[in-house]
């Protein structure tokens, strides 16, 4: 895992733990792919690797973080989900089509307030 391009494939619809006893990343990234948050997937190492979390990439997740199990074992793990990109769009077209809307009814209001 210490070379250009390692993945760690979690798959899909498995329940997969794996527990190593360092990770020494040479200044490489290792990719963690079909990772699940919470218990179903695990990442267990058996020496503290809070020196090397920017060296971890969970696919789909912001960052990496280490969580002490006691024991001199410790877990990483990938927090803050990453939207998709199309969630973003979608965000923004339904925020603009709610601004229209909301603009073309104050227009509307304020003309009949004109009139009066």
């Amino acid at each position: 895992m210490g070379a250009a391009g390692s993945h760690l494939d979690f798959g899909t619809g498995t329940v997969g733990t794996l527990a190593f006893a360092s990770f020494i990343p040479g200044g490489y990234t290792l990719t963690v792919d079909n990772w699940s948050s919470g218990t179903t997937d695990r990442l267990i190492f058996a020496s503290d690797q809070s020196a090397n979390l920017g060296s971890f990439n969970f696919t789909g997740y912001a960052n990496a973080t280490e969580l002490s199990l006691g024991g001199d074992y410790y877990e990483v793990t990938g927090i803050t989900a990453v939207p998709e990109p199309a969630t973003y769009f979608a965000g923004a077209l339904a925020l603009g089509v709610l601004g229209y809307h909301q603009r073309r009814r104050l227009t509307g209001r304020l003309r009949r307030a004109t009139r009066i």
